[in-house]
């Protein structure tokens, strides 16, 4: 089979373990970070075995796809790669991406490292690798991740992030293409006011989710897409002064949600501008624009 069933047994096993009691208060934090770790685990596993299966038989091989109007310009739902020596930014997210490899991307987000003006310690980071690619089918796996100190004179406040994706597209023809997406976030958030004793509090969340992205390109310099996501997984938790309580859990059907996108991506030379947006399960919309340029 494609993955190993050892692998899927222990993912099945996770999450049909019962719920930990409230008292556990590290059981609820830690089981999205379990669930992040198994989805990578799940990712290497199902690499290692195909590599094994097909061993002579060209899987190896890395190839290009061939080449559309958002090349070149990785996103969040997509399997495209940095050119090797290549840079590539992009605004508002304020990215910079490097091709260090034709099979891996490294990125920092700028933004994230201006509390290091102030003396805190502050950085996220973005790594994608190429699995596998045959130019007709390419799978990619990717982490962001790190920490932000967002402390001001009265508040201590810390963000720990982690989200994995992994995406695999397959062309279906010279304009049309799908990519299955498969997300995990993991998200800690620890606060103290200044000066208050019992005021410590702690606040982690994780979601699973599952998607598939259509794109069609409709001229060498115009490409269209649209992104279903279901977050059929959600838990989350908070401690503060000793307590605990449960915000959300896996079965709850409030935290359960779909969320779609629709974006137009227009190939300028070596920009890349883009436009669209969000919607979700309520209805509540957000618009998106963004501009990229390599070097």
């Amino acid at each position: 089979s494609f993955c190993d069933k050892k692998a899927a047994s222990m993912i099945a096993t996770n999450l049909n373990r019962k719920r930990f009691p409230l008292d556990n208060r590290m059981g609820l934090m830690q089981r999205p970070l379990r669930a992040l770790v198994l989805a990578a685990l799940v990712v290497v596993v199902c690499h290692t075995r195909l590599a094994h299966a097909q061993r002579g038989q060209g899987f190896a091989q890395k190839v290009d796809p061939p080449p559309t109007p958002t090349s070149g310009f990785p996103g969040v739902f997509d399997t495209s790669m940095v050119d090797q020596g290549r840079l590539v930014a992009d605004l508002p997210l304020s990215g910079i991406n490097v091709g260090v490899t034709p099979n891996l991307t490294l990125g920092v987000y700028a933004f994230s490292a201006l509390p290091v003006l102030a003396g805190k310690a502050s950085l996220l980071v973005r790594g994608r690798y190429r699995l596998y690619g045959d130019g007709r089918v390419t799978s990619v796996v990717d982490l962001h991740t790190g920490y932000m100190d967002l402390s001001d004179k009265e508040e201590t406040l810390g963000v720990l992030p982690a989200l994995f994706l992994w995406n695999t597209s397959l062309r279906l023809g010279t304009r049309h293409e799908l990519v299955f997406n498969v997300m995990a976030l993991y998200l800690r958030i620890t606060s103290e006011e200044k000066g208050k004793l019992g005021s410590a509090q702690v606040t982690s969340a994780g979601v699973a989710g599952l998607g598939v992205t259509y794109q069609l390109t409709v001229a060498r310099w115009l490409q269209l897409r649209a992104t279903v996501l279901g977050v059929p997984l959600t838990v989350a938790s908070a401690d503060s002064a000793g307590a605990s309580v449960e915000v959300g859990q896996l079965d709850d059907p409030n935290f359960r949600t779909a969320v779609g996108r629709v974006l137009a991506s227009f190939r300028l030379g070596k920009w890349l501008l883009e436009g669209g947006g969000f919607i979700g399960t309520s209805m509540a919309a957000a618009p998106w624009l963004s501009v990229s340029k390599a070097w």
